[in-house]
């Protein structure tokens, strides 16, 4: 899905922590793959070091010690072996708005991450942030809106596909990112998103030992 001609960006991202902590190369290093033309809008994609050095303007050794510290600081996850890069909070940040657009990159999802022998373990951690972003999200539709059967129909057997095939980090990242998220999206969680268990969800300090499995 490359090819982009504009990227979404929240204008606050210059006021937060993480990106305040860089310097000036470290920043630009982070802004070329949030804008490059090779992303996409899953906010994971294969970005070659020696095309991002390209766009970075540095050596390649230089933008290894760069993407090291934007490792460290929490912005982006950079597998090195696949060259793929995963902008951290890409999802968090600018949700899909509908169900429309949430269904088309659950789709896009599937196809990186079904249709590849290996798959970074990346990919489960911007999966988990999609998913509850999703939630979120819904959470401003109205009630008897169709978009929540819309959305439900195509979010459960995905999360049930992306659990069988990622295994238990999946889980865990889907937990790190319950962790922060509002009681209300846990609570619809629970019923939408029948793969989750108590143990998992338990260690963000709530009892929620009456969950139990609702089929598909």
């Amino acid at each position: 899905m490359g090819g982009r001609v504009f990227a979404q960006i929240n204008c606050s991202i210059v006021g937060s922590q993480e990106l305040k902590s860089c310097d000036y190369s470290t920043k630009w290093v982070y802004f070329c793959a949030y804008l490059s033309e090779l992303g996409n809008f899953m906010g994971v994609f294969k970005y070659p070091c020696v095309m991002w050095a390209h766009d970075a303007g540095m050596s390649d050794d230089e933008l290894l010690d760069e993407i090291s510290r934007l490792e460290r600081v929490g912005l982006i996850q950079y597998d090195r072996d696949e060259e793929f890069v995963r902008i951290i909070g890409f999802h968090r940040e600018r949700p899909a708005e509908n169900a429309k657009h949430m269904i088309s990159l659950i789709r896009d999802f599937k196809k990186e991450v079904f249709g590849r022998r290996k798959c970074p373990p990346m990919w489960g951690n911007a999966i988990a942030e999609f998913v509850v972003a999703c939630v979120q999200r819904k959470q401003l539709w109205k009630p008897d809106s169709k978009s929540h059967d819309e959305l439900d129909a195509e979010m459960k057997p995905f999360i049930r596909m992306t659990w069988e095939e990622l295994g238990d980090p999946f889980l865990a990242a889907l937990n790190d990112e319950l962790c922060d998220a509002r009681s209300v999206v846990v609570e619809d969680l629970k019923t939408t998103l029948p793969v989750l268990h108590a143990p998992i969800m338990r260690d963000c300090g709530g009892d929620y030992s009456d969950i139990s499995d609702i089929p598909f």
